[in-house]
């Protein structure tokens, strides 16, 4: 081996080293990145590792609990002077009144109005504050049974709204599934119908998915019709271009088909076995046959 070749093959063998050398130190940047990052983390009874995540989990919930303390200071520290007074009151010291401001003149016509009808009560008979204290008895029952006939009602007409919703979406999903349409992928179509469906019961009727769906569908057909006699007739071959490659697919094959339908029995059998093919000038029989159908 001359000096020339051990030369070479040193240098092979240095290139060898150090191409593996950078695919190690890549490997070991790329895993070092990968790996979630450490920090000890020391305090009173407790020295541990911690990844990131849950440090700036930790740190959001001391910044949030601290602002919900420092929310509840503020409330306490101005709920706090009237703390005494409502002691106070409690206990059936009145002169705190005059501490909250309220005038003397008020003052004044409650306590006439309470020692009034103090006066009246002692004057009653016996049989009089019985039936005072009955009509209280019968008012206070009066009230709390108004009262449990509102919550009653409330939650009546939330049992009923939220039976009301549940039909409507079987209602809608039935609609859909009689009408083969699947109901995920059409979520325009699903608004629609609900559109409609909310304003029949505007109207003061009850509302069908099926009738709105039908309603729905006939003005999306009207409304893509007009929409593609204006781009047909403004570009038509764009117009063309722009059709899924299933609907051009079906429009060329019910074409064929309609061509053999017309072609006489002789020729029709022929070309059944013929494998089908494409139309090089596709583009323009498309063209010529929509011109030929408008």
């Amino acid at each position: 081996m001359t000096e020339d070749t051990f030369a070479s093959s040193e240098s092979v063998d240095s290139s060898d080293q150090v191409e593996t050398t950078h695919e190690d130190v890549s490997q070991e940047v790329e895993a070092a990145q990968a790996a979630p990052k450490k920090y000890r983390v020391k305090g009173d009874g407790f020295d541990e590792e911690i990844d990131e995540a849950t440090l700036i989990k930790g740190y959001q919930l001391e910044r949030t609990g601290s602002r919900r303390f420092e929310e509840a200071s503020k409330l306490y520290k101005n709920v706090q002077p009237y703390i005494p007074i409502i002691e106070a009151l409690k206990n059936g010291d009145l002169d705190v009144l005059k501490q909250l401001g309220v005038p003397q003149e008020a003052l004044r016509r409650f306590s006439e109005k309470e020692l009034l009808a103090y006066i009246e009560e002692q004057e009653m008979s016996p049989e009089q504050r019985e039936l005072q204290a009955t009509k209280r008895e019968r008012d206070s029952l009066a009230a709390e049974r108004d009262e449990n006939h509102k919550r009653t009602a409330a939650q009546q007409r939330e049992a009923a709204s939220q039976q009301a919703v549940q039909e409507l979406d079987t209602d809608m999903r039935s609609a859909l599934e009689s009408a083969n349409v699947p109901l995920k992928g059409n979520y325009l179509l699903v608004r629609r119908i609900a559109e409609d469906m909310y304003a029949s019961i505007e109207a003061g009727k009850t509302p069908s998915a099926k009738e709105s769906l039908a309603r729905v569908q006939q003005g999306l057909s009207k409304d893509y019709s007009e929409h593609a006699m204006r781009e047909f007739t403004r570009d038509s071959d764009a117009f063309i271009r722009s059709l899924p490659p299933k609907i051009l697919d079906g429009i060329r094959k019910a074409s064929l088909k309609e061509v053999r339908n017309q072609l006489p029995i002789g020729n029709r059998v022929a070309t059944v076995n013929k494998a089908p093919r494409k139309d090089p000038t596709f583009d323009d029989y498309m063209k010529e046959e929509m011109r030929r159908r408008v």
